[in-house]
């Protein structure tokens, strides 16, 4: 269906194919009137180009200048449109042929009937007789419409056509516009919608930093609430950091993640503590069961157990009385030390007492007696308690004295002259000799020489061998030549001190050595016996019975004092009993 343009009748197109004759969607009826009208205007306007015609053909050039038009045919009668009133145009009559223009010129045809183009100029004469031919131009335009009028009003001198071409411009104008301000209606409303959609999304980024920020404050606050000095409060810090990781990032912020990590790593650190206190306290437990009934333990289970209890002396000052520890831990050791001490020494006694064939057996137990009495009894004296270091004291004398007895005993002299000698100033023993402070110091080809320090630096220097270890039971001989003090120590420590049994050899004393003679030392030292003689016998060294502070074990050690001078060509041990 369609609706005509002119009449606004619905009417159904034809299908059939049809002359096109307008661009509008016309009825049948509307269609009819349109070709009427339009074969009206054509049947019009034949006539007057015919007219036209004839007197451009009268006044051509091709004949002669001074001929005369001819008078245009007769305009046929025709109907006038069905919008407007057809308007007569005079018919013009046969008149006589106007006087040649002077030019002779041919006069322009018409075009139409209108008017020739400003642009071009006509002469008065032509114009009189193109005005006779065809008479004076209609003073309404067909189809331009007239200044200060309007081509909506009826019947103002405009054609249906030229007012309905303007109806549809402004139709289509109208559409445009409404187009127009729906795009711009619809543009509107999605701009609003797009902000509101922002502002909305921004509004819930902000809501949901705000709580997120909210939630961080206080799992940072509910974190810091644990306690961790116990176990049930550092497990539940470390499971609650570790619910909330995922859920809060907490790891993630700059704020509550260093604060945060801080108490997870002290938790850490806490939780191991108090692990490794379980376990010790579990460690001392199990020691205190061992020393309830030491006499059925052996010596080794009781040095197990003082083991692991000086593993915990570290703990004391930390753990302090926490479920007395400290107590615990001094009672234990005072238990294991006496222990240990008694087992060993009734070790000793027993093989010391089991004769021939227990004696090398009995002088081992003898020296892990002395080393352990030596060792309980330097820790008693660096203790406040007086009754251990009384207690201990008297167990280092005793266990002395009963060792004394016993290698004197087993050392005799025949043992002695059959124990092999060492000789201690090779090359392969060069590497275990250590010396201290010497202006000059040599050792080769089994021969030792050494300067000691300069006159006036109120200096000593010092040699010793071996460097680890050292003797406990030994016979010595050395052939040496010496100028100015040197001191001969046995059985060096740490220091050579007043624990330290020595000869002095001097050319100054009293019993002056000569300088450049060479002697021959031979000292033996067993127990707390020490012997020796000097060859030649310029002077003389005696027997020394060493008092239960000087050292039970060491190496051998010479003192070289300033401005002293010392040749050794021979230096050998036989080595009794060793320091271990």
């Amino acid at each position: 269906m369609a609706n005509c343009e002119k009449c606004g009748t619905t009417f159904t197109p034809n299908a059939e194919r049809t002359e096109v004759t307008s661009l509008r969607v016309l009825c049948q009826k509307c269609e009819e009137e349109r070709r009427a009208e339009k074969a009206t205007r054509a049947a019009s306007q034949p006539a007057a180009k015919a007219g036209v015609r004839t007197a451009g053909a009268a006044g051509a050039p091709a004949a002669s200048a001074s001929a005369a038009p001819r008078a245009p045919a007769a305009k046929p009668a025709s109907a006038a449109p069905a919008s407007r009133p057809a308007t007569a145009r005079p018919a013009a009559a046969a008149a006589p042929a106007p006087a040649p223009a002077p030019a002779a010129a041919p006069a322009p045809a018409r075009r139409g009937a209108s008017s020739p183009p400003p642009s071009r100029r006509t002469s008065s004469a032509a114009a009189s007789s193109a005005k006779e031919l065809h008479g004076s131009p209609s003073k309404k335009l067909l189809h331009r419409p007239a200044r200060g009028r309007s081509a909506d009003g009826p019947d103002e001198g405009f054609h249906p056509d030229v007012r309905r071409e303007v109806a549809m411009l402004k139709q289509r104008e109208s559409k445009v516009m409404t187009i127009a301000w729906i795009i711009c209606g619809v543009l509107l409303l999605t701009a609003g919608a797009v902000a509101f959609t922002a502002k909305s999304k921004h509004d819930r980024e902000i809501e949901a930093a705000a709580k997120h920020r909210s939630d961080l404050d206080s799992f940072a606050k509910k974190a810091s609430e644990f306690d961790l000095k116990t176990d049930e409060g550092i497990k539940g810090l470390l499971a609650y950091t570790d619910e909330k990781k995922a859920e809060l990032g907490w790891e993630e912020d700059p704020t509550v993640g260093g604060t945060v990590a801080t108490l997870v790593s002290k938790a850490k650190t806490s939780q191991d503590m108090l692990a490794e206190k379980k376990e010790e306290f579990g460690r001392l437990a199990t020691i205190e069961g061992t020393l309830r009934d030491t006499a059925s333990k052996t010596p080794d289970d009781l040095l197990k157990a003082r083991r692991s209890l000086e593993t915990l002396v570290s703990r004391v000052e930390q753990y302090g009385d926490e479920d007395q520890f400290k107590t615990r831990v001094m009672a234990a050791f005072k238990i294991v030390d006496r222990a240990v001490l008694g087992r060993l020494r009734d070790e000793a006694k027993t093989l010391a007492n089991g004769g021939t064939d227990k004696q090398r057996a009995a002088l081992v137990a003898y020296t892990k007696a002395e080393d352990e009495a030596t060792r309980l009894l330097d820790k008693a004296m660096q203790a406040k308690d007086e009754e251990i270091k009384t207690y201990f004291t008297t167990q280092y004398r005793e266990i002395t004295d009963e060792a004394n007895a016993f290698v004197t005993a087993v050392f005799t002299p025949d043992v002695v002259e059959k124990t092999p000698w060492t000789d201690i100033l090779t090359e392969d023993q060069k590497k275990h000799w250590q010396n201290y402070g010497f202006t000059g110091f040599r050792l080769e080809g089994g021969k030792l020489e050494a300067v000691g320090p300069a006159v006036g630096s109120s200096t000593y220097a010092l040699m010793a061998f071996p460097d680890q270890g050292g003797f406990r039971d030994f016979d010595l001989e050395m052939d040496f030549t010496v100028k100015g003090v040197v001191d001969v120590g046995f059985r060096v420590g740490k220091r050579f001190d007043n624990t330290v049994e020595l000869y002095t050899l001097s050319t100054t004393s009293q019993e002056p050595l000569k300088a450049g003679q060479t002697y021959t030392l031979h000292a033996t030292y067993i127990g707390n016996k020490l012997s020796g003689t000097l060859t030649p016998a310029d002077a003389t060294l005696g027997a020394i019975e060493s008092s239960w502070t000087k050292n039970r074990k060491g190496a051998l050690g010479i003192q070289v004092r300033e401005g002293a001078e010392m040749k050794i060509s021979r230096l050998r041990v036989r080595e009794l009993r060793n320091a271990t």
